[in-house]
């Protein structure tokens, strides 16, 4: 047993990571985890996935919750800066194990297993707010007009730096198990610098809506 555990953990540590995207991963028996940006960068107010990849050496399995007391179900936690929000994690399809000597049928993951988390930057670009306010500025009359292009004038004055990255935080929790032994339980956790690319300015009306895709 852990002989291929070994094997497979060589195996895939060999495997060479040719995407650009903000990514991190770590390996325990059996078992190697990816957490990985769906995209190169995120943008305002457009939908992001975040992927987080289980491995499995052949013979292992993962429970899906819900589970019983005393079982170990999989789950993902991703915490983040306020600039931006979570959605709920997308599992995939399970496998129906049978654990011998219970009369009870279980859902577990087998194999390779992606979980999707939806993320959305929600944080207004500075540029694209200016850009906004020179808009209104044009199209205002006095003396409404004036004071929105003293602000905007202040605005530009006391510009802040650009957040060029955010951070995220994941979580991950699971039990390994064959069908005679389960390893013991485990929590993963990484760290993302995910780069943030800056909208581009509006050119039509001032109160265009973005929506998430």
């Amino acid at each position: 047993m852990n002989t291929r555990l070994q094997r497979h953990a060589q195996a895939v540590a060999e495997r060479e990571l040719v995407q650009s995207q903000a990514a991190a991963d770590v390996s325990a028996e059996g078992v190697r985890i990816r957490a990985i940006l769906g995209g190169e960068s995120m943008t305002y107010m457009e939908t992001s996935m975040l992927y987080v990849e289980f491995d499995l050496a052949e013979g292992l399995h993962l429970y899906a919750p819900p589970v019983p007391s005393g079982y170990v179900a999989t789950t993902v936690t991703v915490s983040a800066p306020d600039s931006i929000e979570i959605g709920p994690a997308r599992y995939p399809a399970t496998q129906a194990f049978h654990e011998e000597g219970l009369d009870e049928t279980f859902h577990v993951f087998e194999g390779t297993v992606k979980i999707a988390i939806p993320v959305y930057y929600v944080q207004e670009d500075f540029e694209h707010m200016l850009a906004r306010a020179r808009f209104l500025a044009k199209h205002l009359e006095q003396p409404g007009s004036g004071v929105v292009q003293q602000l905007v004038a202040h605005a530009e004055e006391t510009r802040p730096p650009k957040a060029l990255l955010e951070r995220l935080d994941v979580s991950v929790s699971y039990q390994a198990c064959t069908s005679e032994v389960c390893l013991t339980p485990q929590t993963q956790t990484f760290q993302l610098e995910v780069p943030i690319t800056p909208v581009a300015a509006p050119s039509g009306a001032g109160n265009s809506r973005l929506h998430r895709s």
